[in-house]
């Protein structure tokens, strides 16, 4: 990935997806924002809601819904360690 990627930590509290959707509620939120407050975090060289656009340039809601976390490792760059953590925060398997 080229170029400089901000970090969640360094947006503001406001525009923070987390943060919105507390406020505002799911409604608010695009479903980049959705998948990024579920994924939690991003890899060192692209933030959560950039990937979160781009696995849903990848996949659609559908697929991505009907897909396990094997294909997904294969076929999306750079998830395989955010599934990991995302897999021990809420016990999936």
């Amino acid at each position: 990935m080229c170029g400089y990627q901000v970090r969640i930590h360094d947006m503001p509290s406001e525009d923070r997806p987390r943060e919105r959707l507390l406020k505002h509620g799911p409604g608010f939120l695009s479903n980049a924002e959705l998948l990024s407050v579920i994924l939690r975090t991003g890899s060192k060289d692209e933030n959560v809601v950039s990937m979160s656009s781009r696995i849903l340039s990848e996949y659609n809601l559908k697929q991505l819904s009907q897909a396990n976390i094997t294909q997904l490792t294969e076929d999306i760059n750079a998830l395989d360690d955010v599934l990991t953590y995302t897999q021990s925060v809420y016990r999936i398997k």
